[in-house]
């Protein structure tokens, strides 16, 4: 495993993750924030995953790369759910920051912990994988 850290702002309480060579204003697919996809801390469309954060603010975000599958450690993290993601470029666009990532598929896993009403504690992990499914591994409740 490798990891590194980022320090990031979240916009419009999110954080944006795709291939670094992609320009997602150049796609047509639209990320739709619609009830399950506020639910699940995210939202997906081929080539970009919108991460879902409790505030706008700064983030020390931490960021796993993984070669095979991991423990999720759910007991640590208040909400856990993974994306699809292809990596095609060898280069990651996370929020703004440009981060180096072996070409492949990836599940794109986000963990977030709640720490108050307004802030959280967050983390990616890049784990490879050819499954690419959207799943929901541990839900925040209200």
């Amino acid at each position: 495993m490798k990891e590194i850290t980022l320090e990031l702002s979240s916009d419009f309480r999110q954080i944006q993750v795709f291939d670094g060579e992609f320009d997602p204003l150049d796609s047509d697919d639209d990320l739709e924030w619609d009830a399950e996809a506020v639910k699940r801390f995210g939202c997906y469309c081929p080539q970009v995953v919108a991460l879902g954060v409790i505030e706008n603010q700064d983030h020390i975000l931490p960021v796993r790369i993984h070669a095979a599958s991991c423990d999720p450690e759910l007991s640590q993290w208040d909400h856990v759910v993974e994306f699809p993601f292809e990596c095609l470029s060898g280069l990651v666009d996370i929020g703004s920051e440009m981060v180096r990532l072996p070409a492949g598929k990836y599940q794109l896993r986000w963990s977030v912990r709640k720490i108050s009403p307004h802030a959280g504690d967050y983390r990616i992990d890049f784990i490879r994988s050819d499954q690419q499914t959207q799943r929901v591994l541990k839900q925040l409740s209200a």
